[in-house]
């Protein structure tokens, strides 16, 4: 501000076309007053300018950590967003693991299952045909025992024919033969006996 003062009494001084000697003894004048008080008011001017440069660039230091800060914050919620989508990731792929083990532990039970009904089906068939096989026995025994010939005299003893009646009696009762075959067994019987 001093310095602008200065000039512009120059330029005044020099302007006028009569140079004289009283301004040049104002303008020292006016000098000597404004170093004994500018200085002050230079230094408090040169102090506002500087604390007000020196706010300016705190205010922009402030905005630039402010837009650092929040650069940051946005950079570590997408991390965090980033995280929560991995874990919920894999999550979704231990489900998805655990749907698939599951499935195939069913398939293995619903096969082994299959299989053992296969096998039952099979002992099943097997204990039928043992069945049929024992009744199948049972009743050619019957009958061995129903056809034996009568003797020579061509007469059979009674107590003979009532044992094989009591016999045939015993494989119905069992299950060896039906009621059809043991009164077709016990007809033929006494038929050969007349």
């Amino acid at each position: 501000m001093r310095n602008a003062l200065i000039t512009a009494l120059m330029c005044i001084a020099v302007s006028t076309s009569s140079f004289s000697q009283t301004y040049d003894e104002e303008a020292e004048r006016l000098r000597q007053e404004n170093d004994e008080r500018g200085w002050e008011e230079d230094s408090l001017s040169i102090d506002d300018e500087e604390s007000e440069w020196e706010e300016q660039r705190r205010k922009q230091r402030w905005l630039e950590n402010e837009e650092i800060r929040r650069a940051n914050e946005q950079r570590a919620w997408e991390a965090r967003r980033r995280d929560e989508m991995r874990i919920e990731n894999e999550r979704i792929e231990r489900n998805n693991e655990q749907r698939v083990l599951e499935a195939q532990r069913m398939e293995q039970l619903r096969l082994e299952n299959e299989q053992r009904e296969r096998e039952a089906q099979r002992l099943a068939q097997l204990r039928l045909e043992n069945e049929a096989r024992e009744r199948a026995i049972a009743k050619a025994a019957a009958l061995e025992v129903i056809m034996q010939k009568p003797s020579q005299s061509g007469v059979v003893e009674a107590p003979n024919i009532l044992e094989q009646l009591r016999k045939l009696g015993q494989l119905k009762d069992s299950g060896y033969l039906t009621e059809s075959e043991f009164q077709e067994l016990k007809k033929k019987l006494l038929d050969d006996q007349n």
